[in-house]
C-alpha cells in the first residue's frame, strides 16, 4: 500500500479542497483503474446552500463516479472527507471499517478497497492505494482534468 500527501499547488491554485478538484481526483482514479463503486464518510464542506453536509463518520455508498461527480458542486470547498473507490466488476466490497475519519491515523489497512482519497483542513490531500502504481498515475492525471474542465476553479466563474 502506497500513502502520499499532496498540495493543492499541484492544481496551479492556493485554494484548497475545491469540489473541482475532488471531481478531479475522482475522475482520475476511474480512469486509470477502470469503472468504480464509491463509498464516503466524514464529507464536511464551506457553507454552500446547494449541498449539504455529511459530517457522519458511518461509510456510506455514493454511487459510480458519475453519481459521485454529479453530487459535487464544483465551487463547493471541503474542509474534510473521505471517499474510497471499489472496483465495480462485482468483486466483494469490504471497508476497513464501518466508520471512516479524516483523521485516521492508520490507512493501511484498506480491505477490499483500491484507492482512498482524504481531504484535509482545507489545505491537502492524502492519497492511498493497495494497486502498484495507482497512485503515481492518478497524480499525473488529475491536475490534467482539473485545468481542462470548466470553470468554476478558484472560487471563479
Amino acid at each position: 500500500m502506497i500513502e502520499v500527501v499532496i498540495s493543492c499547488e499541484r492544481f496551479g491554485e492556493d485554494v484548497y479542497g475545491l469540489g473541482a478538484q475532488v471531481i478531479a481526483w475522482i475522475r482520475a482514479v476511474e480512469r486509470c483503474a477502470g469503472p468504480l463503486l464509491w463509498f464516503g464518510a466524514n464529507r464536511r464542506w464551506a457553507p454552500n446552500p446547494s449541498y449539504t453536509t455529511d459530517d457522519s463518520f458511518a461509510a456510506v455508498p455514493l454511487g459510480t463516479t458519475d453519481d459521485v461527480v454529479t453530487g459535487i458542486p464544483r465551487d463547493t470547498q471541503f474542509e474534510a472527507g473521505v471517499w474510497v473507490a471499489f472496483r465495480a466488476d462485482g468483486s466483494p466490497i469490504e471497508l476497513r471499517a464501518p466508520e471512516l475519519d479524516t483523521e485516521d491515523d492508520d490507512p493501511t489497512s484498506m480491505g477490499t478497497a483500491i484507492f482512498e482519497l482524504r481531504a484535509f483542513d482545507t489545505s491537502f490531500w492524502l492519497l492511498a492505494s493497495s494497486v502498484s502504481g495507482l497512485v503515481a498515475r492518478v497524480i499525473i492525471e488529475a491536475p490534467r482534468l482539473y485545468l481542462e474542465s470548466p470553470a468554476p476553479r478558484n472560487g471563479r466563474a
